[in-house]
């Protein structure tokens, strides 16, 4: 998968190649970077070509995230292919920041849709249940909204990075 990743006016395309699952390659610039991660509480510790960093993310809204590294905050906006794209054939932005997309953080099977359309929800409200790699991982909201759309339902088998909740986070 391909990411294009915007920081401090600075573009970065970033490909994440997964072969076999847990294992990835990872390229920058189009140049491949050795990546070793390990979550540590709240943050992730990660080996970039031999150095060390202490990362936390979180999601401000839509496509917009604060990174931190070893203590210095900045604002990451991070595209996948689709979306820059879109905005490059279009000239206009595919993600509005009152919406958050739900995505599978991996390859799995939805065991159970916890929510419904025009519902309201709060950060940490349980939004979908899925299995993945035998086991079961609950997709929690990360911020306050309303669902707008459900793209998946019960039975369900998901790929890694598909929309299954849009959030009105407005």
């Amino acid at each position: 998968m391909k990411y294009f990743v915007t920081i401090n006016g600075n573009d970065y395309e970033v490909r994440i190649d997964s072969a076999v699952i847990g294992e990835f390659e990872v390229h920058l610039n189009g140049k491949p970077v050795q990546v070793d991660a390990a979550p540590t509480g709240l943050s992730t510790s990660y080996l970039l070509n031999h150095v060390h960093y202490e990362t936390a993310v979180s999601k401000k809204n839509g496509n917009e995230y604060r990174v931190n590294v070893d203590g210095i905050d900045f604002t990451a906006i991070i595209q996948d292919e689709v979306e820059k794209r879109f905005e490059q054939q279009s000239g206009k932005k595919l993600i509005d920041k009152n919406i958050a997309v739900v995505k599978s953080p991996m390859p799995g099977l939805i065991l159970s849709v916890e929510v419904e359309e025009g519902q309201p929800v709060n950060p940490g409200d349980g939004l979908i249940i899925m299995e993945a790699m035998k086991m079961e991982n609950e997709l929690k909201a990360s911020a306050r909204g309303i669902v707008k759309t459900i793209h998946v339902q019960q039975g369900d088998k998901v790929e890694m990075n598909v929309a299954l909740i849009t959030l009105d986070i407005r």
